[in-house]
């Protein structure tokens, strides 16, 4: 069973972390497009994998309104990159970084997932 932790520890090698990070899973700018980004695929993948809203967002200090919004923004990229639709480099990004998680987590689990938001 994945775990929060299991999660985070997948993301930290497919990210650009920030030196000195002002809120939990921030990521650098400069390299990834924008502070935010781990933090919303962080977010999209607890919401995949069913973690409790609350504890996802005890964890990144946010609030469920917060939580609510990246969810949605995660959704509206991850979905546009499985059609094949033309990305913004930061959502292209995004949507090979969270392929790369997914890759690693059914990696860590030994088994495979079908990672399809709908």
């Amino acid at each position: 069973m994945t775990k929060l932790r299991d999660i985070q520890r997948v993301m930290k090698a497919q990210f650009v972390w920030a030196k000195d990070p002002l809120r939990p899973m921030q990521t650098d700018e400069f390299y990834e497009g924008s502070t935010e980004t781990g933090r919303i695929v962080f977010i999209g993948l607890c919401d995949f994998y069913k973690f409790e809203v609350l504890d996802v967002c005890d964890l990144l200090e946010i609030s469920y309104e917060t939580y609510l919004n990246r969810v949605k923004q995660f959704k509206a990229v991850y979905k546009a990159g499985q059609r094949g639709e033309s990305l913004s480099s930061q959502d292209k990004r995004m949507y090979v970084k969270t392929r790369l998680c997914v890759n690693a987590i059914s990696t860590d689990t030994r088994r495979t997932l079908n990672f399809v938001i709908e």
